[in-house]
């Protein structure tokens, strides 16, 4: 369905556009009190960190967040890159 793929890429640009408003926690903050915490939903898990910690007690949320933008900005340059190849290296009829 075109419109679902419109609203999966929008949502995907405005997360990484948003990423500091949105992340609950800096990405690279970390808290050796919550280490390895699993997702809220497992035993054990919190709502304070919804997808849980890492080995370093960063939180998983923000961190994807923050790697939708590298993502994004990769995406864009690789998209870039091949535009303008293909216009340089296009054969003539």
């Amino acid at each position: 369905n075109p419109l679902f793929r419109l609203v999966r890429a929008l949502s995907v640009l405005l997360v990484a556009a948003f990423a500091n408003v949105l992340a609950p926690y800096p990405p690279d903050l970390t808290n050796n009190a919550v280490f390895l915490k699993p997702p809220a939903w497992q035993a054990g898990g919190s709502w304070a960190y919804p997808l849980g910690t890492d080995y370093l007690g960063r939180d998983m949320l923000a961190r994807l967040i923050e790697g939708a933008r590298y993502t994004v900005g990769i995406a864009f340059i690789a998209t870039l890159l091949a535009s303008g190849t293909g216009t340089l290296l296009r054969r003539p009829t």
